[in-house]
């Protein structure tokens, strides 16, 4: 029976009871009213009748109170639970989780309101976790798109990370295929006072065994003397420590290692998952970045090295030939394409992954305009942008903020990054500029396709 019905019956037997003892009465006392008349109406039957009558007024009375007070049971049975739940939804609505809904046990719709208020209270939560994950590992992705080395990259990473992990000590480390280790780049509230290893090999500790297996480690229970977190006002020990490794298509690029005061909770959890491909991801973007640069910074080198050369010697054509020869050893090495453009936007030189990319033989781009490789509604454009990096050459990326695309031979389009360059001129020459351009189709499908599982993770 519902609350309703148990209020209407624990009200409506009173009344009844009372009104049908009331008309109990009025018929004995029109019995005793008519009998009293044929009696001569003596003295007995008006007492008799007083007496009933005060029957009637008190039996009225008592019905008046035990209504009363059964309305009053029911008022603080309704009332009290309807202010508690209503106490409960207003904590939710103000982002407070932490306390339990009242009256979920109970079988009536005051406990059938209560659960129903605790599974939307468990699905703001975790929504809001959901959306904390998102916001901070967007955060941290964006501050670290402008680190331009890795010892900047590594500490703008464990900067981001340890306070949204509540604080602890850190280390990133990074993979060197040359050396075969993993060298220490950044870290975060390590004391001088810890002598800790800056270098590890595949299996070398913690750190070293995260590499080799290629997935996070854990450990807890850690003893007194393993590590102290150090603050102005004292130390402590650590009681949980992860190396959480940095892959791309498994291909290991870092380690990245917490110690902190407790262990993860699910949120932090969450934020690791979705954090670490990502921080993989532009750790990967910024490391083929500077070979890059470094390749970039080598042709300029020897450009500048060339044009003191040619400013010395004779200005004849083999001395010149012999200088295109060597611009095309060196660009013809790089593992991208390559090409210097005059300040006209013709093309001078342009290596064999130029003709790889692009569907054109090299020779026959070489004199051409660079708005050839420029898609149709991008090319009305594209001498205005080019004068304008004129004005103010730097080496930098082109449109980082924008989808660069370009176009082969066939007509179709392909994504591209743009690295622009300016080369110191030579003589009469005028400026050159030295362009670096790579194929991000494949990182670009890899992006989509984890976009994608993303949204069916969240989705299920």
């Amino acid at each position: 029976m519902t609350i309703g019905r148990r209020l209407l019956v624990l009200l409506a037997v009173p009344l009844v009871a009372l009104l049908a003892f009331g008309i109990l009465v009025r018929i004995q006392l029109s019995k005793i009213d008519e009998s009293g008349r044929f009696a001569g109406e003596s003295n007995l039957v008006s007492a008799a009748t007083d007496q009933t009558r005060r029957q009637l007024l008190a039996a009225e009375a008592a019905a008046v109170l035990l209504t009363g007070l059964l309305g009053f049971l029911a008022f603080r049975r309704i009332v009290y639970p309807i202010q508690a739940l209503e106490r409960s939804v207003r904590t939710v609505a103000a982002g407070d989780y932490s306390r339990s809904v009242p009256f979920t046990e109970g079988a009536d719709e005051t406990g059938g309101l209560a659960r129903s208020i605790e599974v939307l209270k468990q699905g703001a939560a975790a929504m809001d976790g959901q959306r904390w994950v998102k916001s901070s590992a967007s955060a941290l992705i964006g501050e670290l798109q402008g680190a331009s080395s890795l010892e900047e990259f590594a500490d703008r990473c464990l900067s981001g990370l340890v306070p949204l992990l509540r604080g602890g000590v850190a280390g990133f480390y990074v993979f060197e295929e040359e050396t075969g280790q993993l060298r220490r780049t950044g870290s975060y509230g390590l004391s001088s006072e810890v002598h800790s290893a800056a270098a590890f090999g595949l299996g070398e500790g913690l750190v070293g065994q995260c590499a080799r297996e290629r997935k996070p480690l854990t450990l807890t229970s850690l003893p007194s003397d393993y590590l102290r977190i150090v603050s102005g006002l004292g130390s402590a020990a650590p009681v949980h420590v992860l190396a959480s490794p940095l892959l791309s298509k498994n291909a290991l690029l870092g380690v990245v290692e917490t110690a902190t005061f407790h262990p993860f909770d699910a949120r932090e959890n969450a934020l690791l998952a979705e954090l670490m491909p990502l921080v993989a991801m532009s750790l990967e973007v910024l490391q083929r970045n500077l070979r890059t640069h470094e390749l970039l910074g080598q042709t300029q080198e020897q450009a500048r090295k060339l044009a003191e050369q040619t400013d010395e010697l004779t200005h004849s054509q083999k001395e010149l030939r012999e200088t295109e020869r060597f611009f095309r050893s060196v660009l013809e090495l790089a593992p991208d394409g390559l090409m210097v453009v005059d300040a006209t936007g013709v093309i001078r030189l342009a290596n064999a992954r130029c003709e790889q990319l692009f569907g054109h033989p090299s020779i026959d781009l070489i004199g051409q305009p660079v708005e050839v490789l420029v898609p149709l509604d991008v090319r009305p454009g594209h001498a205005t942008m080019r004068e304008t990096f004129h004005r103010s050459p730097v080496a930098r990326e082109m449109g980082p903020d924008r989808e660069l695309r370009g176009l082969r031979k066939d007509g179709s389009e392909f994504p591209i990054e743009i690295g622009l360059s300016p080369l110191p001129a030579r003589g009469s020459e005028g400026r050159h500029v030295a362009v670096s351009i790579r194929d991000v189709t494949e990182r670009k499908e890899q992006e989509k396709a984890l976009k994608l599982a993303k949204t069916k993770a969240e989705d299920a």
